[in-house]
């Protein structure tokens, strides 16, 4: 959040120095789409949001290698040409026009490895050995989510269109619900409803959803992550449970196998407003 708001605070201060910038179109890639020859490149510079993804990776791949030393560096740069060389042939971009599964195949690969390379906290070495696995970055051609990612109304909606794994965790809850609304009878499908409002209200206020715009921190998209999943399990087992069903779905935490009262704590959060776009800072992280 605070990087977003730096972020506009120079992009205020640019337009304010130069008011004919503001009428200048933003960047679309990290690269000169007037000149893109590849197929990887021509994808980029034909979908925005692949291209902010693009600026996204750029970002976080260059903090790195500024910040790196001279192993590391020996490391990286060919992981990451190995990395763009197999994206064309796993994502189906042979020519344009790029079908939309494509298109959408290429942008998960990117956010998969930006968010992997923003989460490191070891050596470049240490953590490419996770990255570069065949597991680490799965291709989900589509959908993006459970709802519509073109228009996503609410800051939690537009963080889970942000993440593709977390798109994937939100497809996996709406099943894990729809699931567990179907072994419920009527009295009990209105306890399910009430507390998935709730639990809703809760991630609003556990998990620290930007209020500017920009692709959400590494932070929020690993606290919302972990919420996901700690709620999937929990509809997948609360349901059978007849006695503590409605304690057990209402028991809200973070994290599944920290069940502290920390993680546990109740929060009854106000809904917070929907987070504004500003295409500047979107591609800051």
């Amino acid at each position: 959040m605070s990087a977003a708001a730096l972020c506009q605070m120079d992009v205020a201060a640019h337009y304010a120095a130069d008011p004919v910038a503001a009428s200048k179109l933003a960047a679309r890639a990290s690269f000169d789409c007037a000149k893109a020859q590849t197929p990887l490149e021509k994808a980029i510079c034909s979908d925005i949001s692949l291209g902010y993804a693009d600026i996204v990776l750029s970002r976080v791949s260059s903090g790195l290698l500024k910040n790196s030393d001279q192993t590391d560096k020996a490391t990286f740069v060919p992981s990451e040409r190995q990395w763009l060389q197999k994206v064309p042939a796993k994502c189906g971009l042979l020519a344009p026009p790029f079908s939309a599964n494509s298109l959408t195949c290429t942008r998960n690969e990117f956010e998969f490895r930006f968010t992997a390379l923003d989460s490191c906290q070891e050596s470049i070495t240490d953590c490419l050995r996770d990255v570069d696995t065949p597991t680490a970055a799965p291709s989900v051609p589509s959908p993006r989510a459970s709802f519509d990612c073109d228009a996503p109304p609410s800051a939690l909606e537009i963080a889970i269109c942000s993440d593709a794994e977390l798109g994937q965790l939100d497809i996996q809850l709406a099943q894990a619900y729809r699931d567990a609304k179907r072994i419920m009878v009527d009295a009990q499908q209105k306890d399910l409803i009430e507390s998935e409002r709730q639990w809703l209200r809760f991630v609003n206020g556990a998990c620290p959803l930007a209020i500017v715009g920009g692709i959400p921190s590494v932070f929020e998209r690993s606290c919302l992550r972990a919420a996901f999943q700690a709620r999937i399990v929990q509809l997948q087992t609360c349901p059978q449970k007849r006695e503590e069903r409605v304690s057990c779905l209402n028991d809200f935490h973070v994290l599944e196998n920290k069940q502290s009262a920390q993680s546990r704590k109740s929060f009854d959060a106000p809904e917070l407003p929907a987070l504004p776009q500003f295409a500047p800072c979107l591609r800051l992280r």
